[in-house]
């Protein structure tokens, strides 16, 4: 049984130098929200369970720590001791999720949960597995993983973890204390191999019961989006004051606007309508008849969009506004509109009629490097 506390699953030596250069990039929002629908278990609140479960499985008391979740590079590192189980998406059976155990934790686990009383050398000389320890390793796998829904992932594969090629992905760390000694595993995720997201508030206040703290407290951009559409790059950027900018998608007059789409970075259709009352208070409604938000279908454009107001905000705050049905956000309506491209403020202007288009005549215009702030 291994000692070496300082090697695990996915703690490699390119791993370790890529964190130290700083060059993984930080999860997004929604990366992170995909992976917590389709993997829940893995929460510092799911501990608990998966240390009990082992611990009845292998008679001795199991501790389990999970640290996560980071970045990997993609990787078909050859560590012929570790053992990868492969799970995949139930419609199509797309490969996006990896489960992988050091080597000897998989052997010490197998043995102890089929009964087996070798001691620290013998297990040291275990080979391959056979069908019956296989079998186990998988049952435990998926004891380990019964926070995810049956409907969505299953497993279809254990192989040796050089066998085993993986693309760049998600993941998070898990350090099993057994009988006084430190074993790794690791889940990675293919985030972009998972189901897609729904925006519906119906669903997306029903699938929050289920995700951890990690995706619900991270945060994202939220807007009051009445525009949208895509022009040249160069257009864009050589925009006057006094121009018109015609969206493909509008859903106001000129003048003060009564309705807007609250959208969020994280989903891609809108997240409902918002509509201001007499009091000037921003209402939410699950109508949700403004816009598609689908990218355009020429790739060669950049999209804009056409906003009266944007922010940034916890999940957790933005699924209780939409539990209450109310925006807490204090909006004029008569004010300038803001022009956005690729995250950054290119004008401000108000819409005006265009013989049969209602386009946004710009007062502003501002040029800015990437670096700088938008307003």
């Amino acid at each position: 049984m291994s000692t070496d506390t300082d090697r695990h699953v996915g703690d490699t030596e390119a791993g370790r130098a890529c964190a130290a250069q700083g060059e993984r990039r930080a999860p997004t929002t929604t990366e992170l929200w995909r992976v917590a629908l389709g993997l829940p278990g893995w929460d510092g609140l799911a501990c608990g369970a998966v240390a009990q479960c082992l611990s009845e499985l292998c008679a001795v008391r199991a501790e389990v720590a999970v640290v996560g979740p980071q970045r990997l590079p993609a990787t078909s590192e050859r560590v012929p001791e570790d053992v990868v189980v492969t799970l995949a998406t139930r419609d199509g059976g797309v490969a996006c999720a990896w489960l992988e155990l050091e080597g000897s934790l998989a052997r010490a686990l197998v043995d102890l949960a089929i009964g087996g009383t070798a001691d620290t050398a013998e297990l040291a000389q275990l080979e391959t597995l056979d069908p019956t320890r296989t079998g186990v390793l998988l049952y435990m796998a998926a004891c380990a993983l019964t926070a995810v829904p049956q409907d969505a992932l299953r497993i279809v594969d254990l192989r040796r973890g050089c066998d085993v090629p993986r693309p760049e992905r998600l993941a998070c760390a898990a350090r099993v204390t057994l009988q006084g000694r430190v074993y790794g595993a690791q889940l990675s995720v293919d985030a972009g191999a998972l189901p897609p997201l729904t925006s519906s508030p119906a669903a997306l206040l029903r699938d929050a019961q289920r995700v951890p703290a990690w995706a619900r407290d991270t945060t994202c951009l939220v807007s009051l989006e009445l525009a949208r559409g895509a022009l040249e790059a160069e257009s864009l950027a050589t925009l006057e004051p006094g121009d018109v900018l015609i969206p493909d998608e509008v859903w106001t007059e000129p003048g003060a606007w009564e309705y807007a789409a609250l959208r969020c970075d994280v989903f891609a259709e809108p997240l409902a309508t918002a509509r201001l009352d007499a009091r000037g208070a921003l209402v939410l409604s699950d109508t949700r008849p403004l816009g598609s938000g689908g990218p355009p279908s020429d790739t060669t454009l950049t999209p804009f969009t056409i906003e009266a107001a944007r922010v940034r905000a916890h999940l957790t705050d933005v699924l209780g506004w939409l539990a209450d049905g109310r925006l807490p956000l204090d909006v004029d309506p008569h004010a300038p509109l803001t022009l956005w491209s690729n995250g950054h403020a290119l004008g401000r202007g108000r819409f005006m009629r265009d013989r049969s288009d209602v386009g946004l005549c710009l007062e502003s215009v501002r040029r800015q490097e990437p670096a700088t702030s938008p307003y």
